[in-house]
């Protein structure tokens, strides 16, 4: 197995990419840390391992460094270190009621093109984004993956060694074509397209550390190439 006993976090780990991520390396022999800020959602991808003794969920909003801070000391007092972080966690737009009326639209939308008679509802999403929730998106994507790399250094540095994943997404690379409408579009790009800029500092600071013969940390190329092409 190609990641035996190594010790994996995964943000956002309780649904979607995440949970496919936890699940493939559960499989692949390591020892998975699920975290979200849903522990029953956490819980659940843990249920769904093979071997579910091997997981361990954790409860955090990755946008609350204090909450960070203490998932990492839970992780370093039970598992001893950490191998591998995948800074997965987002969100797309802010409260449940948003994502709601956007449902709506995209329904309507539909309707319309069916109907013949030309799309006459428009999203509307930048314009009608709250400053809580732009600010919540902020808060999720780049402090969330800043805070989460700041830890895992720390423990990754003491065994020279570890692997730092970003995960971004399409809208990153180019904004202006058709699949990235919003919300993936004007108000996501730039959110979303920070995660891979961090990789690339973060590989370079680090390696920085280490020795021609062991460098430490996350080279650079692997890192941007990671979290450029992964959505």
């Amino acid at each position: 197995m190609k990641l035996s006993d190594r010790i994996a976090l995964v943000t956002g780990g309780g649904s979607g990419i995440g949970r496919a991520i936890c699940l493939t390396f559960a499989e692949e022999g390591a020892r998975v840390v699920v975290n979200d800020i849903r522990l029953e959602a956490a819980e659940a991808t843990v249920k769904e391992m093979s071997d579910p003794a091997r997981g361990r969920a954790i409860q955090a909003d990755v946008a609350d460094s204090a909450q960070v801070r203490a998932m990492f000391a839970t992780i370093e007092r039970e598992l001893g270190g950490l191998d591998i972080l995948v800074n997965n966690a987002g969100i797309a737009l802010g409260a449940d009621e948003h994502r709601e009326a956007l449902r709506r639209k995209f329904e309507t939308r539909i309707m319309e093109t069916v109907s013949a008679q030309g799309i006459q509802t428009h999203l509307d999403v930048t314009e009608n984004l709250s400053d809580e929730a732009w600010r919540r998106m902020i808060a999720v994507h780049l402090d969330g993956t800043f805070f989460c790399t700041r830890e895992a250094l720390r423990l990754m540095s003491r065994q020279n060694r570890g692997a730092i994943i970003n995960l971004s997404s399409v809208a990153a690379l180019d904004r202006h074509q058709p699949m990235k409408s919003p919300p993936f579009g004007d108000s996501h790009c730039p959110v979303k397209n920070e995660p891979s800029s961090d990789a690339r500092n973060s590989a370079v600071a680090a390696t920085s550390r280490g020795s021609p013969e062991r460098p430490r940390g996350v080279r650079e190329r692997a890192a941007a190439r990671i979290s450029g092409d992964i959505g």
